[in-house]
């Protein structure tokens, strides 16, 4: 009977150990299952700081929309570029100082253009990428022109839409060039396929 009293015991004491190791694994699953707060206000957070950071950068561009980082298109810089000299040119013609705002625009400017022509031959900038950056401010700027608009700045709404309709020129002639290219690739195979034959 004592043997069996201390069988029965030693089983008792193996099933509250096994109960007892199993506790921390329900535990560790159940908070695995339930949703993490820290992690969706996290993301809520995120969110919030991402919609602000928007509505900042737009607030910026209403203050200074001719600023040259919203100058994504070669056309646009080099115009910027080639109006700012002449501005320049003009001023000292008349013998008048140059502000330093003027050249900072020009050495911007270049900068802008050179730093987009070497990231096309190095291919750091696809053709279809730059396309997409241009078509990206064209959408960008449409929405600052309708703002400017509602602000009463009508001058500056339009100056905008200029800048516009000449991405919109860049990127119609962009695509005319391509399928001119692909006609002459087209073409040139043909010729080397009647040859061989």
């Amino acid at each position: 009977q004592q043997q069996q009293q201390q069988q029965q015991e030693q089983h008792q004491q193996q099933q509250q150990q096994q109960k007892e190791a199993a506790q921390p694994v329900r535990v560790a699953t159940a908070a695995a299952m339930r949703p993490s707060t820290c992690t969706s206000s996290g993301a809520a957070d995120m969110q919030e700081e991402t919609d602000i950071s928007m509505d900042d950068e737009f607030a910026m561009e209403l203050d200074n929309p001719f600023d040259v980082d919203l100058m994504v298109s070669n056309e646009v810089l080099e115009r910027e570029k080639t109006a700012c000299e002449q501005e320049m040119t003009k001023l000292k013609s008349k013998g008048q100082r140059i502000p330093d705002e003027l050249e900072d625009r020009v050495t911007n400017a270049k900068f802008k253009i050179q730093m987009l022509v070497a990231n096309v031959s190095s291919g750091r900038l696809t053709q279809d990428q730059y396309m997409n950056q241009v078509t990206d401010r064209i959408n960008k700027d449409k929405k600052l022109a309708a703002a400017l608009q509602k602000q009463g700045r009508k001058a500056d709404a339009q100056k905008v839409l200029d800048r516009v309709t000449l991405m919109e020129a860049e990127l119609s002639g962009a695509l005319d060039q391509e399928e001119d290219e692909e006609e002459t690739r087209d073409e040139q195979a043909a010729q080397t396929q009647t040859q061989t034959q």
